[in-house]
């Protein structure tokens, strides 16, 4: 079993990393880059997260659980090695 948990999970976690990139946007709708040097680091304070970086962090944590799962037997399905 844990041979399709582990690497599910860690295809579902590297798709939330990607995810992250684009989870994020400041209150009037500028680009992230534009908005961090246009106003400095005063205005991280304004940057919310979006539906898709919430979806981010879940399939980050889904991933992470499925490969910790995936692992927890491993060892008695292969003797011991």
């Amino acid at each position: 079993m844990q041979k399709f948990l582990i690497p599910i999970g860690g295809v579902l976690a590297g798709t939330g990393m990607l995810f992250m990139l684009f989870g994020f946007e400041s209150p009037d709708g500028v680009d992230m880059a534009a908005q961090i040097s246009t106003i400095g680091a005063s205005g991280v304070a304004d940057i919310s997260i979006t539906g898709l970086g919430k979806m981010a962090f879940a399939l980050i944590f889904a991933g992470i659980a499925m490969m910790v799962f995936g692992n927890k037997t491993a060892w008695q399905e292969t003797g011991g090695y």
